[in-house]
């Protein structure tokens, strides 16, 4: 997998792509290693982030206790709704692997007959 396709999903099953942090130009993905943006302060604060690291998965499509209590927690977090999509995307990414997720995402995304 090349750096910027890493650098396109969240451990969580969010798609980075989405999110204010790196549309905006703060963090490249949670996956970055540059100390200079958000990724950072997610690497280290973010519990699921630091829990799919620990248990050596990719994301947590490969828990066994999807989805466990942190998780249900940040998808139902209500100041932030684009994380309601995260549960979702696991499965989807357990299903069919996380490359082949990411490839459906870029095409959905960039079908501007689905954002008209």
């Amino acid at each position: 997998m090349n750096r910027e396709t890493a650098l396109s999903y969240g451990l969580c099953g969010l798609n980075c792509n989405l999110c204010e942090d790196k549309t905006n130009g703060e963090c490249h993905g949670c996956e970055c290693p540059d100390r200079d943006c958000a990724a950072d302060w997610h690497q280290k604060h973010c519990r699921i982030y630091q829990c799919v690291k620990k248990h050596n998965y990719v994301t947590c499509a490969d828990c066994e206790e999807l989805p466990c209590s942190m998780l249900n927690a940040f998808i139902c977090d209500p100041k932030h709704q684009e994380h309601s999509q995260c549960f979702g995307n696991l499965l989807r990414i357990r299903r069919i692997g996380l490359e082949e997720w990411i490839d459906e995402q870029e095409a959905f995304w960039q079908d501007p007959a689905i954002h008209k």
